[in-house]
């Protein structure tokens, strides 16, 4: 099994880098998302177990960084770490007003 490590300089969180999760797909580290329609994600326990999770509709997501699930991102919602697909989680969300700049 490949593993996968991502460095990430440390920066002031307004300057947090665009991580290239997936070839043509980019979400930026920090930012918050508003499912639309549930979501299948999944929670890793201490020895790396996955629990598959689903997230209701309306429930707000902060992206934290990379998964260690190749072609995921590790999310937070309710003070827990999911691991979701960057390309689910574009389908399922909008970015909340909380914390679009753009």
């Amino acid at each position: 099994m490949a593993q996968y490590m991502i460095v990430l300089p440390r920066a002031d969180p307004s300057v947090l880098p665009v991580l290239p999760l997936v070839r043509h797909l980019y979400i930026a580290i920090m930012e918050t998302f508003r499912l639309g329609k549930p979501l299948n994600v999944v929670s890793l326990d201490a020895d790396g177990k996955g629990k598959l999770v689903t997230l209701p509709v309306g429930a707000e997501i902060t992206v934290c960084g990379a998964s260690a699930i190749p072609s995921c991102v590790e999310v937070l919602c309710d003070g827990s770490r999911y691991n979701a697909f960057e390309q689910d989680l574009r389908a399922r969300a909008e970015k909340s007003s909380a914390t679009s700049s753009s």
